[in-house]
């Protein structure tokens, strides 16, 4: 078996991983830009309540993406084993501060049914998970440096997943405020989501060139990391071409909504902005799918 069949039948063997970590980074930080308006916006309370009713998109994100990793874990019965190895496992926790955080978010967007709340417990709440949710990115992005596996243990890796989350994030918060009806009434965040989704797109590009640069020339005895992902600049170069075009799409949907009825603008937003979200998550699977590909171990073994 050649090296990049091999490399092939890895990340296939890891395509649900891969699957959470190119959704559930931006999940999070979709969930905390909405705390923004929330918190300090100047949305009317219409639109307050709106918002708080569909954090349902984040937080469906982030389940889809933690059940998917969970199906790695190939019985059921080895989650307990994952648990009792928070805090000496990298793994479990990812894992642990992945299930905090879905369940912060769950009992905030639970509450926001209530007809009287307590202003201290939803302000504790708020705290928390912006607490919980830096945390479980930070856990994230070192739980695939390990120091015998030499092409994951990389700053540049690390640092593409934090940055992941601001690519796609801002967008799946734009569509949440979309359909709740606070687009308007956040036109500033609106702009400053936008260009933060733009730059970390240009930094994540340039982040995986300098993967490139770094570790496709690595090699054991067996194998170097070249042979294992061939098609390493073909795969970038379509995921920048997806994340551009994530970008014209609703630009020139928002640009020509003009004459159309209010149903129809709305539908148009909701269609691009998730078009839009959706390009963003295909592009950063693509590149996580060649991480995993780059699975190669110090000695004689990949």
């Amino acid at each position: 078996m050649s090296g990049a069949d091999l490399a092939l039948s890895n990340a296939l063997g890891e395509i649900t991983l891969a699957v959470f970590t190119s959704i559930a980074p931006s999940a999070v930080l979709a969930a905390l830009i909405l705390l923004v308006p929330l918190s300090f916006g100047s949305v009317n309370d219409e639109a307050r309540r709106e918002i708080r009713k569909n954090m349902w998109i984040p937080l469906l994100l982030c389940m889809v993406g933690l059940i998917a990793s969970a199906t790695h874990l190939g019985n059921p019965a080895n989650a307990l084993y994952v648990l009792s190895r928070v805090g000496a496992s990298p793994l479990s926790n990812e894992v642990f501060t992945a299930a905090g955080f879905l369940a912060l978010v769950a009992a905030y967007w639970l509450c926001g049914f209530m007809l009287q709340w307590r202003r201290g417990i939803d302000r504790a709440l708020r705290i928390a998970m912006c607490v919980m949710g830096l945390v479980f990115l930070g856990m994230m992005s070192v739980a695939y440096s390990v120091p015998t596996i030499r092409t994951w243990d990389s700053p540049f890796f690390m640092a593409t997943v934090p940055v992941s989350a601001f690519m796609g994030g801002p967008l799946v918060a734009l569509l949440v405020l979309w359909i709740s009806k606070g687009f308007e009434c956040s036109a500033r965040l609106v702009r400053c989501s936008f260009a933060v989704s733009i730059a970390a797109s240009v930094v994540w590009v340039v982040l995986h060139l300098n993967i490139g640069a770094d570790v496709l020339g690595m090699h054991n005895e067996l194998y170097v990391v070249a042979d294992l992902v061939p098609m390493y600049g073909p795969m970038l170069v379509a995921a920048s071409v997806l994340l551009g075009a994530s970008y014209v799409i609703p630009a020139i949907v928002m640009r020509h909504q003009r004459g159309l009825g209010v149903q129809r603008r709305r539908l148009r937003g909701i269609i691009s902005l998730s078009l839009a979200a959706l390009l963003i998550f295909v592009a950063i699977f693509i590149m996580r799918f060649s991480f995993y590909m780059m699975h190669l171990t110090v000695g004689v073994a990949v």
